[in-house]
């Protein structure tokens, strides 16, 4: 099981574009609505600051190449950090009024307070854009799961719509036993947590293997021969080795380029974690079929 389990992980990675394409694919979406958001909101914001007063005048282009200095200024090799500090109102506020009271000077306090309700508005519109970029990279991130999910199921344990709805039935009834004896459990005696947590943990990687028997190995192999205690440690080592693996790829591509590395790890991942839940009925199918040639 372990060499099989390891091998679909290598065999699936030839997917590896298909979710870092959606990604990004999401991303550039995302940036075509970004650039004019931005643009006709600091024109917006131009425009109020110019009726202001005939002798007020704000130069769009100042602000536009000034602002894009301070963004770019962030330590972008730590860009958890550098979106942190982006996107808080507070940084984008202060660094909008030093911006139009450098350029404005004493007309800046002049008319102080209604230039603050226009930064004001100008930041809420930033923040917005930012927002559009980010649900378009996570419509691409979903739309990446879903294609990689069909391919995988393909190329290692396919099944048909009556084994589909099967193992749906199956799994819904699985979560909610697991819920329910875990908040018992917690209910009862609160450090049972960490026991529950570790209990799961190997009775999922049973039920992994009961579940794929019934979708593929009932009537053909013994259940004993699918459902024992090696299978499941033999799954869970098979498991852990994937998700070690998929770790291990992903820090690399991080000390190469941070940015780079995180989408290299989400797509990473998004594979291991689909060959790790179809790794039993990949087992169990494998079972069936040497079964079915030896009779």
């Amino acid at each position: 099981m372990v060499n099989k389990g390891i091998k679909n992980f290598f065999t699936c990675l030839k997917y590896f574009f298909t979710p870092l394409g959606t990604m990004f694919l999401g991303i550039m979406i995302g940036i075509s609505f970004f650039i004019p958001c931005i643009m006709s909101a600091i024109q917006t914001f131009v425009n109020g600051i110019g009726a202001l007063g005939e002798s007020v005048h704000l130069d769009f282009t100042e602000v536009w190449n000034t602002l894009w200095e301070h963004i770019t200024a962030l330590d972008w090799n730590e860009p958890n950090e550098a979106l942190n500090t982006l996107l808080k109102v507070d940084w984008l506020t202060q660094t909008l009024t030093e911006i139009v009271s450098t350029i404005l000077g004493t007309d800046f306090e002049l008319f102080k307070l209604q230039i603050i309700e226009l930064i004001q508005e100008l930041t809420n519109s930033v923040i917005l854009a930012f927002v559009i970029v980010f649900i378009w990279w996570l419509i691409g991130f979903i739309a990446g799961y879903i294609l990689i999910r069909i391919l995988i199921r393909r190329t290692i344990a396919k099944r048909g719509l009556w084994k589909y709805i099967i193992s749906i039935l199956f799994n819904a009834f699985l979560s909610a036993m697991f819920v329910i004896v875990c908040a018992i459990l917690y209910a009862i005696w609160k450090p049972s947590i960490a026991i529950s947590f570790i209990l799961i943990i190997f009775l999922i990687e049973f039920f992994g293997l009961v579940e794929a028997f019934l979708i593929h190995g009932r009537g053909v192999v013994p259940f004993k021969k699918v459902v024992n205690l090696k299978n499941v440690g033999a799954y869970l080592i098979t498991n852990i080795m994937i998700f070690l693996i998929a770790l291990s790829f992903s820090l690399i591509a991080i000390i190469i380029n941070v940015l780079l590395g995180i989408f290299v790890g989400l797509s990473l991942f998004e594979i291991a974690f689909l060959v790790i839940s179809m790794n039993a009925e990949s087992y169990v199918k494998g079972l069936t079929e040497k079964s079915l040639e030896m009779a």
